[in-house]
This record gives C-alpha cells, structure tokens and sequence, in this order.
C-alpha cells in the first residue's frame, strides 16, 4: 500500500521512498506538499494581520465597517485561493517554489504597511501645509466678493 503524499509525515516527505509508485509518477506532488506544509504557518499571521489593517484601526461605535470586514474576507480569500494554485504550479514546476512563500509574506507586508499608515496620523510637509493654509485664505476671500451685499436702507431713487 503507497500513500499519497497528503497522507504522510513531514519527515516522509523530507526523504521519500523513491521506489513508490506513486512518487515516480507523481514527484512534484511530494515538493507541493512539503513546501505547501511550511508556508501553511504564514497564513494565520497573514490573516490576522490583514483584519487588523482593515479593521482594527480605532473608529467611532457609529462607523459601519461592514464594506471593510467585507473587503478583508474577500482578500483572504483571494490570498488562500492564489496559495492554492501556486500550489498546482508548484507540482509542475520546481521554479514556482519561491510563490508559495510570496503571497502570505506579501500579504504581511502590505498588513503590516497599511497598519503603520493608519497607525498615526500623516503630517502634511511644511510647504503644502502652507499652501492650504493660503488656498484656504484666497477661497474665503472669493467668498466674501461672490456673496450678495444686503440692500441700504432707504435707497434712494425709489419714487419717494
């Protein structure tokens, strides 16, 4: 009885029986699997980051975070399904080893970069600061000429 490479232990996978049938026609499938075994680790840290980037940014009890609850649960999916068929390629090719590691790594980092945005508030550079400030000015000056000046009283010419 030849098991699959599913169904056997890391250590099996390490050194596989190479007279088994199965691994002489199926090779890459023990390379798929025993990389597939160590990059499954990087995928709760992955997740976990990802619904703290969307998420866990402090907000008022009135925000509706649904859009963005939404959002992280497509993107995991999306992350675990490209996981999946980096997997298939894996077992095609030796090459696309390097995949499987990049997207929940990927995934991390763009977490963690979206936390440490959201983390603080950005401060404007002195010279834009400055230039909104002066925007500001000139736009409730415009303000001021554009709004109708309340009629004097008693203006003459009125057929008194």
């Amino acid at each position: 009885m030849h098991l699959r490479p599913r169904d056997l232990y890391t250590g099996q996978l390490l050194n596989p029986d190479t007279t088994s049938p199965y691994y002489q026609r199926e090779p890459g499938r023990y390379r798929s699997e025993l990389h597939e075994r160590f990059a499954n680790v990087l995928y709760p840290l992955a997740f976990a980051l990802l619904a703290t980037a969307g998420v866990g940014q402090a907000q008022s009890t009135r925000q509706n975070r649904n859009l963005q609850m939404a959002l992280c649960f497509l993107a995991g999916v999306g992350i675990r399904l490209g996981g999946l068929a980096a997997n298939n390629v894996v077992s095609l090719h030796a090459a696309a080893v390097p995949l499987l590691y990049a997207i929940p790594i990927a995934a991390i980092i763009w977490s963690l970069i979206a936390i440490k945005r959201g983390a603080r508030p950005s401060r404007l550079s002195p010279w834009l600061e400055r230039g909104m400030a002066a925007l500001s000015d000139r736009i409730a000056s415009l303000r001021q000429r554009i709004r109708p000046r309340p009629a004097a009283s008693g203006a003459a010419g009125l057929g008194s």
